[in-house]
């Protein structure tokens, strides 16, 4: 409970911080920059789809399951995957460069981006390593909240010497790179390391695993990124631009809350299932399902009705007016998408069953690809929001079908409309606020707003989490 809480502030730190990033890049960079700024990262997030994120997820699942025992020797075979993998995509590229394939990209931009790679693999496998293997949450903690700040305080500093987008990936690259490097040397995970661990069944059994995520993965990060290539392709980089920075506000918001609950939680559902079964598993989903909606759905509503409030304090004055028409829009698709992520695909992963997740993520990739593209030249940039809804809807309707062959996932219906109940009224008590756009008015917004929320939660005892509290309080009166 103690190790939860301080991943718990750790990623809440990480995600306020993540927040501030967008406010700066949406000041220091005009909607063009930051368009080619989104497509380029878009263009890595593809990269570390195709050839690394399976990886991480992999050996995210492997050593915290049945095979935690054997932890030390899943780690040796995983650096040796992580390291060949490098070696073949620098490899790669340098022929791609040498060839003149890859002219059209600034060598700078070349170059920082490979950094960015590099550094991003390497800080992932540290840290899953640190909290999964060694329990070294507080070294794990520093590590990402460190990234964050020190992704600001570099790119920051590189903006305001008019480096534009390239000075973001230079920072980006440091940020990744200096927490990993002091981890890797408090936890000395170089001891843990040895060749004669490699084992090809165990390379088997991850790559029966992880090759179909990788599948997977490719395709998820290509329906992200399909809308930004597509807008800048049509409608110019400065559209681009205006579209990423509010899509960016809302999924980090998204992903900020509910990746807490699923970092906190998934470890704890994959022991369960491998020692207890389906069955006692099944409580532990109503839980993990639970909290995403206890989270999730009021920052729809608050999201959605107050989109100009958070658009004008936090994003940049060229991207506000166009952030207040996508935000309720976006807020819709990121709602889906990480619903989708963090409960509607976990049968695949936890049955070991990824190769099934390869066909809803291609029907998806292509409903975004052809709605999007006809859609952006009838409505613009409406078109595609409208492609990733549509997409992102198909995605999370055939998971959730598949999956139900897989393994029952639970839907707590009444507490759900208790949920929304209270997300109605929390919204209406912040009524008075709406006209108010300024920092300290936000900071209210969300004070209150979210002390009403969890008022109504308990009135309703939604979860049961009254009664929990009121025996907590009952016991601690006895103990005194």
């Amino acid at each position: 409970m103690q190790g939860n809480i301080v991943i718990f502030l750790a990623l809440a730190v990480s995600g306020v911080l993540n927040f501030v990033a967008i406010a700066l890049y949406s000041r220091l960079l005009s909607p063009a920059e930051y368009g080619i700024y989104a497509v380029i990262m878009a263009s890595i997030g593809l990269v570390l789809g195709f050839v690394f994120l399976w990886l991480d997820l992999s050996f995210g699942r492997f050593v915290a399951g049945e095979n935690k025992n054997k932890s030390r020797v899943y780690f040796s075979n995983f650096i040796a995957l992580y390291f060949i993998l490098l070696l073949l995509v620098s490899v790669l590229l340098g022929l791609l460069a040498l060839f003149g394939h890859l002219s059209i990209i600034e060598p700078k931009i070349f170059i920082a981006v490979g950094l960015v790679i590099f550094a991003e693999v390497v800080f992932n496998a540290v840290n899953i390593y640190s909290r999964l293997v060694q329990g070294a949450l507080v070294r794990y903690s520093f590590s990402v909240i460190a990234r964050s700040g020190l992704a600001i305080g570099f790119a920051w500093y590189f903006l305001e010497l008019g480096y534009s987008y390239y000075g973001i990936f230079l920072a980006s690259a440091l940020s990744f790179a200096i927490p990993s490097l002091i981890s890797m040397v408090m936890g000395r995970i170089w001891k843990d390391f040895s060749l004669l661990a490699l084992d090809r069944h165990v390379v088997k059994e991850v790559f029966n695993f992880g090759v179909p995520l990788m599948v997977v993965m490719v395709v998820q990060a290509a329906i992200s990124a399909t809308d930004r290539f597509l807008l800048a392709s049509m409608l110019g980089s400065d559209v681009a631009g205006q579209y990423s920075a509010s899509q960016d506000l809302v999924v980090k918001l998204f992903i900020f809350l509910l990746a807490i609950v699923h970092k906190v939680n998934y470890p704890n559902v994959i022991r369960i299932f491998e020692m207890h079964g389906e069955k006692a598993t099944q409580s532990m989903l109503d839980k993990h399902i639970l909290l995403l909606l206890l989270i999730s759905i009021p920052a729809v509503f608050a999201m959605t009705v107050y989109s100009g409030n958070i658009a004008n304090v936090i994003l940049g004055e060229d991207f506000r007016e166009m952030a207040i028409e996508l935000i309720p829009y976006q807020v819709g698709i990121a709602f889906i998408n990480c619903i989708t992520m963090f409960y509607a695909i976990m049968p695949f992963h936890l049955l070991k069953k990824t190769k099934l997740l390869v066909i809803p993520s291609v029907i998806a990739l292509l409903a975004n690809l052809i709605i999007g593209y006809f859609l952006i030249t009838i409505f613009g940039i409406y078109g595609a929001v409208i492609g990733s809804f549509v997409a992102y809807s198909v995605y999370f309707s055939v998971s959730l079908l598949l999956g139900y062959k897989l393994l029952r996932l639970p839907l707590p219906s009444f507490d759900l409309l208790k949920i929304i109940s209270c997300s109605l009224l929390m919204v209406l008590i912040l009524i008075p606020f709406r006209e108010s756009d300024d920092f300290w008015s936000l900071v209210c917004l969300v004070l209150i707003g979210g002390g009403s929320y969890a008022a109504f939660v308990v009135i309703a005892n939604i979860g049961g989490y009254r009664n929990i509290i009121f025996e907590k309080l009952s016991l601690s009166k006895r103990v005194k």
